[in-house]
């Protein structure tokens, strides 16, 4: 009893394997002792201090009288716990939920915060006005929840798995603005010229820098270039009129976009996830800007990692990105080097774009 005593007052998790317990006893354990071992359990059983599992279950050995495990009650813990369920089944049960929506759902809310959500939702729905405003998600959800930030992981799939939509509470996901510049204020020298879209704010100054380099035909290589802010680019939006580089394509007529990131295993992912969600939401894939990786290549400005970005890397979707000559100078040695697209100056892109375009 007391090396049971000792093995449960030092415990750190509510629920002690057998194995554990059995390591503290002393000596060889036989079948004398396994009968005082479970006579001890049975005992702090009926004290309350321990719970053995159900003779129902698979919480007894197979071969053996002892249980698998056994549980400490804690009093204060689990008079909490108690509580804090009489709580939420209270709320569950007497709470009016709309009908709806909410009533369909509601009673299978198990946790606070599914509860503390539902329920402001449910007091937006039940006292919503007649037809009102369609607002970005930020501003319906300080108004719903006192936190304008409140929605930002539900954008995409919604409260509640989905049971309760943007829609649904009269709000839509508004994407953070691509910045962007476009060379020409006349409308009509911007039709029918693809956009370029860049990583890294550096990059983005130099290349607007050399898309205002006349070109010879047209006075400027693209209709726009845009700052994708890396990662951020891919973010998506099932609304197509509410995705930022699609509001750019429409407000500039451009005929396609080209890409252009760092030469590593994070800048080839970048596009290929901006590729995926646009084909996902019937918009046309982004296509690289292979003058400008191959004038990166060709400068051969390298750098080692920080941290090798394993999880990014795809040499499949390189070489259907990149095209195999690319692909291929950039396979043989990105375990090792990397081409940050800050090697290329505005006057290397200029360069690389009259040659090209």
């Amino acid at each position: 009893m007391t090396a049971l005593e000792g093995v449960f007052a030092g415990a750190v998790r509510r629920k002690i394997s057998m194995e554990e317990i059995l390591s503290t006893i002393p000596g060889t354990m036989d079948i004398s002792k396994e009968d005082r071992l479970l006579s001890a359990l049975e005992e702090l059983d009926a004290k309350g201090k321990i719970r053995l599992p159900s003779r129902k279950g698979q919480g007894w050995q197979k071969f053996g009288i002892l249980p698998r495990y056994v549980t400490l009650v804690r009093a204060n813990e689990d008079r909490v716990s108690r509580t804090r369920k009489k709580t939420l089944a209270r709320i569950r049960e007497q709470s009016p939920w709309e009908p709806t929506r909410m009533a369909a759902f509601a009673h299978s809310l198990t946790t606070e915060k599914q509860l503390t959500l539902a329920r402001a939702v449910n007091h937006y729905l039940l006292n919503r006005k007649k037809k009102p405003p369609l607002l970005p998600h930020r501003e319906r959800a300080l108004q719903i929840f006192g936190n304008e930030k409140a929605l930002d992981s539900y954008v995409h799939t919604g409260l509640f798995s989905g049971r309760i939509t943007l829609a649904d509470i009269d709000c839509f996901y508004c994407p953070e603005p691509l910045p962007y510049e476009v060379f020409s204020a006349d409308c009509k020298k911007l039709a029918h010229l693809p956009l370029l879209v860049v990583e890294n704010s550096a990059t983005y100054w130099s290349c607007t820098t050399a898309n205002r380099a006349d070109h010879p035909l047209r006075g400027g290589f693209f209709a726009a270039v845009v700052f994708g802010k890396g990662f951020k680019a891919t973010r998506s939006t099932p609304i197509q009129s509410l995705d930022s580089l699609a509001n750019i394509e429409i407000r500039t007529g451009a005929s396609q976009i080209h890409y252009f990131g760092d030469l590593d295993p994070a800048g080839l992912a970048i596009p290929q996830r901006i590729n995926e969600n646009r084909i996902k939401n019937g918009l046309s894939p982004v296509c690289p800007a292979k003058a400008l990786y191959r004038k990166l290549i060709k400068k051969n400005i390298t750098t080692g990692y920080d941290k090798f970005q394993t999880k990014f890397h795809d040499p499949q979707w390189a070489v259907e990105w990149l095209g195999r000559d690319i692909a291929d100078a950039y396979l043989n040695v990105y375990e090792s080097r990397r081409w940050p697209q800050e090697g290329l100056t505005a006057d290397d892109i200029a360069a690389a774009l009259k040659e090209a375009y």
